[in-house]
C-alpha cells in the first residue's frame, strides 16, 4: 500500500518542486522586501478530535529577490544555505512535532532570486467546536510566519496553492484550501509577524455514522417500544424485553465509546445517545409500573390503558430525540 501511494504520488511531487513551478516566462518576480509564498496539502493521514490535532504532509515555497545575491558571472542555479544567505527564518505556528524533510538550501539565479523549497510532516494543532458531532465541518489550517522577517513581507502566489489531490484519511472529505494573509502581535504589542495561513474545511462521511450510531440505536430502541404491546398481566414477558434492551444499549455504549469524540461538553451525538438510554430505560419502568397494576384484577384496565397511551407516545418522544438532536 505504502509503495503504491509513492508511486502515486512521485510524478505530482516532480510536478509541484519542479524549478518555478510554472513556465519560467510566467512566473512573477517578487520584489525586494516581498516573498511570494506557496503552500500545498500533499495529505492527511489521520484527525484527532480528543487532541484537536491532524497528522499533515504539506509542501512550501518561497520565492524572494536580494539584490545582494545577484552576480552575472554566478552559474545559472546556486545551491546556497539559509545560513550563509539574508534569508528570513520560517517556522510553522501550529505546528507541534513537525519535521522537516529536505535540507536548508536555497535555489538562487544570477538576477538575485532565491527559492527555499521545504517539506513538513507531523502533527498540527486545530481547534475544533465539536458541539455538532457529527454534523459539525471543522475548520482545519496551516499557518506559516517569518520569525526574522528582516522588513519582508509575505505575499500570494495563490496559483499553485490549495491540495495537490484529496486526502487519504477515512471518514473524510476535504474541500479545497484558501490562502489568506494576516499579521499577528506579541503580547506585549512591539513585535509584528506576517502570516500565511492554508485554510481548508473538513466534512465527515455521514454515512458511516449512519450504520454505526443512528440505525443500531434506532433498532434498540423499537426492541424497547415492544414491552408496550405485550400483555401487562404477563409480566416476566414485558421485564425480559425491557431488560434485554437495556443490556444491549450498555454494551453498545462501551462499543460506541471508541469512535465518539471525548470532550467536556455534549455534542449532538451524546444527546442523541442520552436521549435513547433515557427511552429504554422509561420503557423498563412502564413495564414495571404496569405490571404491578395488572396484578390487581380493578386496576388491570388502568394498566392496559397506560400501555395504549405509551404506544402512541413513545414514537413521538423518539422523533422529538432525533429532532432536538440533530436538526435543532
Amino acid at each position: 500500500m505504502f509503495y503504491t501511494t509513492l508511486i502515486t504520488l512521485l510524478p505530482m511531487f516532480a510536478q509541484l518542486f519542479q524549478t518555478g513551478g510554472t513556465d519560467s516566462t510566467t512566473q512573477t518576480v517578487p520584489d525586494e522586501g516581498e516573498v511570494h509564498t506557496t503552500i500545498t496539502l500533499l495529505d492527511i493521514s489521520s484527525i484527532s478530535e480528543p487532541e484537536e490535532m491532524v497528522i499533515a504532509d504539506f509542501a512550501v515555497i518561497f520565492h524572494w529577490y536580494d539584490p545582494e545575491l545577484a552576480s552575472k558571472e554566478a552559474p545559472e542555479i546556486r545551491t546556497l544555505s539559509l545560513d550563509s544567505i539574508n534569508a528570513p527564518q520560517f517556522t510553522v505556528l501550529n505546528g507541534r512535532d513537525v519535521s522537516e524533510k529536505f535540507s536548508k538550501n536555497a535555489m538562487v539565479t544570477p538576477e538575485g532570486l532565491a527559492t527555499y523549497r521545504q517539506r513538513y510532516q507531523g502533527s498540527l494543532s486545530t481547534p475544533m467546536d465539536l458541539r455538532p458531532f457529527p454534523l459539525d465541518k471543522p475548520e482545519f489550517f496551516i499557518e506559516i510566519t517569518m520569525i526574522d522577517q528582516k522588513g519582508r513581507t509575505l505575499s500570494s502566489d495563490s496559483r499553485r496553492s490549495g491540495m495537490l489531490k484529496a486526502p487519504s484519511v477515512a471518514g473524510w472529505d476535504i474541500s479545497e484550501g484558501e490562502l489568506l494573509f494576516n499579521e499577528i502581535r506579541s503580547r506585549d504589542g512591539i513585535v509584528t509577524l506576517p502570516t500565511a495561513r492554508l485554510e481548508f474545511t473538513g466534512t465527515r462521511n455521514l454515512t458511516f455514522f449512519t450504520w454505526k450510531l443512528l440505525i443500531p440505536l434506532s433498532l434498540i430502541v423499537c426492541m424497547a417500544y415492544t414491552v408496550f404491546w405485550l400483555d401487562p398481566a404477563v409480566l416476566p414477558a414485558q421485564i425480559s424485553v425491557a431488560t434485554s434492551s437495556v443490556f444491549t444499549l450498555i454494551a453498545y455504549n462501551f462499543a460506541l465509546s471508541t469512535m465518539l469524540p471525548k470532550s467536556s461538553y455534549l455534542t449532538r451525538a451524546d444527546i442523541f445517545i442520552v436521549g435513547c438510554t433515557l427511552l429504554v430505560f422509561g420503557a423498563l419502568y412502564e413495564s414495571v409500573v404496569t405490571g404491578v397494576l395488572a396484578r390487581k384484577e380493578n386496576s388491570k384496565a388502568l394498566a392496559r390503558r397506560i400501555d395504549q397511551v405509551a404506544r402512541y407516545l413513545f414514537p413521538v418522544l423518539f422523533l422529538g430525540v432525533i429532532s432536538y438532536a440533530f436538526f435543532i
